[in-house]
């Protein structure tokens, strides 16, 4: 009997453990892998589906994993403001370079979805428009 109350109690209290940091942001929350970047319409060829993006609260984590043990990590804040997303990384931590982020300042996007399993964004420079799709994974 007080192993199912132990049992019982854990359960309970584990679900305490998850924690939104500072509130709610919705669909957001969570790591997304980035499934494809399209350049002007055609899938970039040379991107490796091997980066993936972490959201939690106004930070956001960039994860690049090149082989066993050999991970790049970009961590930056973004705001969300109806369809605008913007991503900010100082000089220490720059984005992979396929992402074609801002280095060391601001990357304004365009959410053109956003669902608890799908994430596209789209970035316009001077010279191309950039498509970056993500799943949620977790």
């Amino acid at each position: 009997m007080m192993k199912k109350i132990a049992i019982l109690l854990f359960l309970a209290f584990s679900g305490f453990a998850c924690t939104r940091n500072n509130g709610d942001i919705g669909y957001l929350f969570g790591t997304w892998k980035l499934t494809e970047i399209k350049i002007d319409g055609d899938i970039d060829q040379s991107y490796n589906g091997n980066i993936f993006f972490a959201f939690q609260n106004n930070a956001v984590a960039i994860n690049q994993q090149n082989a066993p043990h050999d991970d790049y990590w970009a961590y930056g804040v973004y705001s969300h403001d109806g369809d605008a997303m913007s991503f900010t990384y100082n000089s220490i931590y720059t984005t992979p370079s396929i992402l074609q982020f801002t280095a060391g300042g601001t990357t304004n996007c365009t959410i053109e979805t956003l669902t608890n399993t799908t994430l596209t964004l789209t970035q316009a420079t001077q010279t191309k428009t950039i498509t970056y799709t993500l799943k949620k994974q977790i």
